[in-house]
């Protein structure tokens, strides 16, 4: 009986843009069936804007085979990790697949891709490009597939969206791994494929719809450690950890681009409060360190004395900054905001540590405006800020923050920190922070309680903060709370994806078609690839921690859903009518492929709120109410503070956290 799997279409070649337009003109339009020439039209132009894009780059990282956009290299590109110490080399092969897709329901979709004819043709693939060096060593040989949709027309991702709808959008149907085998002095000890099967089976994540699938084979060869590669790993994991623990923790676990947004945001905000820039001496000091709490309010600026109210602490999410976090609520608001909400896009913040540069002259026709709103869509996993060209207004260091004016009356700090460091080690910092500035110089007589607010990855940080600081303080009188928004607590998957390049890249290159500003230079996408292939094989540690896992490893041997008293939750299921058009949803959900669902874009609506379900429901019958959880739904991770029925919920959260000397003025539910 003959399988019933539907096959690929395998093109012998190097990928590129204009192979693929070609491809499907020739073939493609018609393998689509009849009845569907709109479809094919909306496709070719997608097709069509990516090969012109490779023709103006000379090549386009993401769409084309290496050898097209990187110097020296052949058809079987090989290229090998920087963070890897060479154990991993990544393979393009020169060949590629294609397929018609006519997906009804939202079923996995499972496909055949034909690479090799036999056994042995596969195993003289993989020998071909096996390294002479490692024919001595364990290898474990693994096909990666990079795939993307390019929709004619598609069915709504969000359940609640429209049904299926005419489209000329890229999106992307996951990236499969498949293990091929394990080889040892270059002989095979296992391979996981059937063995009569030469030809693996892939299963995509496809909504229905009506498209074009492209899928790219990368081979990937892992060598494994030899005995003194582990001692030594060992040894310098070790090395590394203690050095952390007295404060000097190695590069390799560093953000390369945390002290320059120190660096850049200390003017700005030294504007805002009408108060001098610190030196560079001391920002260089604090870059060292890897954390730095200073102020965000005028009252914070004053002596000691005048800080007689509870005090405010601003903790920002991962590879990002308080002034791009939180900016939804500075008096930069205006412009930026506006023009995002304009755009329908999600909010962005302040300006970056990647240098984007803008395209060649007559690569677009994109105004000023619109690369404003451009999103750096490759860096959304880490709430990184993009692009915002806007100049900020005239200083009003009285109303920094009109959208939380509660932060203006009161001692508001603002606490910068290296991400990419360990949680426990941001939370030593943030205790010693506090020490120095909140509680040593506190007058007599005045309120001993101090609340953090935190965004995404801050929210764990503030999590975990809690604990520490009452042991710190507890005894002394001091009382802490916080309010966390779209916080990873119960953890998130979504760093599991970072580093298998197509994801991000996808996003980028949609991005160019979505927002019609190509600012993004070939180089510019380059260095982009690098960055997320080297994370994905060493993840730094602030990312690890959460992860279920890391989350899971921090509590101890308690469960995840256990969280300390005195916490305000806010989560949210991103969808359609979130103030994002529903063509940039649905692209920016495939694309970026990093949204989870039943989540924010970033992290799950229960992770969010600790496991917890949410008191809306109570709000309609209390609206006095204050919610300890609170479903932000639909709204995106990036705008908690935008929406603004959402922003005065957690205006009540925060006036109530600040009210509660104990922490915890609700009682709370506990539920695994």
């Amino acid at each position: 009986m003959s399988d019933p799997t539907p096959r690929a279409l395998r093109i012998d070649g190097p990928l590129s843009a204009r192979a693929v337009l070609d491809h499907f003109n020739e073939k493609g339009r018609g393998l689509l069936g009849v009845g569907q020439e709109d479809v094919a039209t909306r496709i070719a132009q997608l097709l069509a804007h990516e090969a012109d894009l490779s023709a103006a780059w000379g090549g386009l990282p993401g769409t084309d085979h290496p050898r097209h956009w990187q110097p020296a290299v052949g058809d079987e590109a090989a290229l090998s990790d920087r963070r890897s110490e060479h154990r991993r080399l990544d393979v393009h092969l020169p060949l590629w697949w294609a397929f018609p897709l006519a997906v009804r329901d939202r079923q996995p979709y499972r496909i055949t891709l034909p690479l090799a004819a036999t056994r042995e043709a596969l195993a003289a693939l993989v020998g071909r490009n096996l390294p002479g060096a490692w024919l001595h060593h364990t290898v474990d040989v693994t096909l990666d597939v990079e795939t993307r949709v390019y929709w004619g027309a598609r069915g709504a991702v969000h359940p609640h969206a429209a049904a299926r709808h005419a489209c000329a959008q890229r999106g992307d149907a996951g990236t499969p791994s498949l293990k091929l085998m394990t080889l040892k002095e270059g002989r095979a000890l296992a391979a996981p494929m059937p063995d009569q099967q030469a030809d693996p089976d892939v299963v995509l994540k496809v909504h229905p719809g009506v498209g074009w699938l492209v899928a790219v084979p990368v081979l990937r060869l892992e060598r494994g450690l030899t005995r003194g590669e582990r001692w030594q790993q060992a040894a310098s994991s070790w090395w590394r950890r203690l050095l952390g623990r007295i404060g000097r923790p190695s590069q390799r676990d560093r953000d390369p681009t945390w002290a320059a947004r120190l660096k850049g945001d200390e003017p700005w905000w030294a504007e805002q409060l009408g108060v001098a820039p610190d030196s560079e001496h001391t920002l260089a000091r604090e870059s060292r360190v890897g954390a730095s709490l200073r102020p965000a309010s005028l009252v914070a600026t004053l002596a000691p004395q005048a800080r007689t109210q509870a005090q405010v602490i601003l903790i920002h999410g991962g590879l990002s900054s308080a002034r791009s976090g939180f900016e939804a609520v500075l008096n930069t608001k205006a412009r930026a905001v506006a023009k995002a909400i304009e755009a329908g896009q999600p909010v962005v913040p302040g300006p970056i540590g990647i240098r984007i540069e803008p395209g060649r002259p007559g690569a677009g026709a994109a105004s000023a405006a619109a690369r404003e709103r451009s999103l750096a869509a490759t860096a959304a996993a880490f709430d990184t800020a993009a692009l915002s060209s806007a100049p900020p207004p005239p200083p009003s260091a009285a109303h920094v923050w009109p959208g939380l004016p509660t932060l203006d009356e009161r001692a508001t700090w603002r606490f910068e920190h290296d991400t990419f460091l360990s949680i426990s080690q941001n939370v030593a910092h943030l205790v010693a922070a506090v020490r120095a500035h909140c509680i040593d110089g506190s007058p007599q007589g005045a309120n001993r309680h101090v609340v953090l607010i935190a965004h995404s990855r801050g929210g764990n940080v503030a999590r975990f903060g809690l604990p520490a600081l009452r042991k710190a303080f507890g005894k002394q009188g001091w009382t802490f709370a916080a309010v966390t928004l779209g916080s990873p607590h119960l953890g998130t998957h979504v760093f599991e994806r970072v580093g298998h390049r197509w994801h991000g890249l996808a996003a980028a290159v949609g991005g160019l078609r979505n927002l019609g500003a190509p600012w993004m230079s070939r180089d510019t996408l380059a260095e982009l690839v690098n960055l997320e292939r080297g994370l994905a094989y060493d993840v730094p540690p602030g990312f690890h921690d959460v992860e279920p896992a890391g989350v899971e490893r921090m509590m101890r041997g308690r469960p995840a859903t256990e969280l300390p008293e005195g916490m305000w939750l806010v989560g949210s299921h991103w969808g359609p009518g979130s103030g994002v058009e529903e063509k940039a949803w649905d692209w920016l959900f495939e694309d970026v492929f990093g949204a989870e669902e039943e989540g924010d874009g970033l992290v799950q609506r229960m992770s969010a709120l600790g496991g917890r379900a949410a008191e809306n429901d109570a709000l309609r019958t209390a609206p006095d109410r204050c919610p300890v959880q609170f479903d932000a739904s639909p709204v995106f991770h990036t705008h908690y503070l935008v929406h603004e029925e959402t922003r005065g919920q957690i205006a009540r959260m925060l006036g109530s956290a600040l009210g509660s000397r104990a922490g915890s003025p609700v009682a709370r539910e506990e539920s695994a």
